[in-house]
């Protein structure tokens, strides 16, 4: 399975019906892709290899009734090559 990890603010600063991220994770996750999200702060190095404090990530999509959500899981520490795709930007600045 495809696993994504987006390192993103807190889950109670996004915003539905405006955040990009959340189209990013419904988009995936529509395709069957597994996400996760961390913060900037939840990420480490154990010598040479990166690491997530990393949760799983659902979200539902905003309707004309409702204002969409956004829910996480449990925290767990993932190396990063458990994920195809992560924030390679911000890897580049813990080496």
């Amino acid at each position: 399975m495809t696993r994504h990890l987006y390192v993103m603010d807190a889950l109670t600063r996004i915003h539905p019906q405006k955040d990009t991220t959340f189209a990013f994770i419904a988009e995936g996750q529509e395709r069957g892709i597994e996400n996760f999200f961390c913060e900037l702060a939840h990420l480490g190095t154990d010598g040479r290899s990166g690491f997530a404090h990393a949760a799983p990530v659902r979200v539902e999509r905003p309707t004309s009734a409702g204002r969409g959500a956004i829910t996480g899981g449990a925290r767990q520490k993932r190396p990063f090559d458990d994920f195809d795709v992560n924030a390679g930007g911000t890897l580049n600045l813990l080496e």
